[in-house]
């Protein structure tokens, strides 16, 4: 902390090397990241961030190492933190993302299958997933009463064939069917389905 506070980048650096933890706070809840903030040590923050400086933990006051930033007039400081809690969540939501597709993939079911896929719609194993799915039944995704079917309203195939064959494969989509209003994430049955598919 004291190498950081005073801007010591040739301390900082081996100190982080060797397992510091840029998250320890002080007496008043401040981190090293705060204190480089504060004083505008524009390398220092880089170094924290990409050594896992957290830059949500608050001191006692309150303030955010961009809120100490943004009090001393650090817009640079401010860019820095703001871009490393942005790959931050990206990270976090990309690992969430293979941790349910991971946990989908153990049970093995269409059930677990629609549930990544109704959690993560733009998910970075959709395509894996629907392959898993195969043809059917299909996922709906809005779909108003009278509104006309398409393939936007459809997020998955689920099983092979309902109503004794008469829906096959993508023909709901392109057959033009009418729906009764299903909400988004509901299963598509041919129950919900007004009028018959043409082929």
């Amino acid at each position: 902390m004291y190498a950081a506070s005073n801007g010591y980048m040739l301390m900082v650096q081996p100190l982080l090397e060797a397992g510091a933890d840029p998250n320890v706070i002080d007496l008043t809840g401040a981190t090293a990241l705060h204190m480089a903030s504060e004083k505008g040590y524009l390398a220092v923050v880089d170094m924290l961030l990409k050594a896992g400086a957290d830059p949500a933990i608050r001191e006692s006051r309150g303030r955010s190492a961009i809120d100490v930033a943004t009090a001393e007039g650090s817009p640079e400081i401010v860019d820095l933190i703001n871009a490393a809690a942005r790959r931050r969540k990206q990270e976090l939501m990309a690992e969430a993302d293979d941790a349910a597709f991971s946990r989908a993939k153990e049970a093995n079911t269409a059930v677990a299958y629609l549930s990544y896929l109704s959690s993560y719609p733009a998910g970075r194993h959709r395509e894996e997933a629907e392959a898993a799915l195969g043809p059917g039944v299909y996922l709906a995704v809005d779909v108003a009463a009278g509104e006309r079917i398409e393939g936007r309203h459809v997020q998955a195939a689920v099983v092979e064939g309902i109503g004794a064959g008469e829906v096959r494969g993508h023909s709901m989509i392109a057959g033009g069917c009418y729906a009764r209003a299903r909400p988004a994430g509901s299963r598509l049955e041919w129950s919900d389905v007004a009028a018959r598919c043409s082929r």
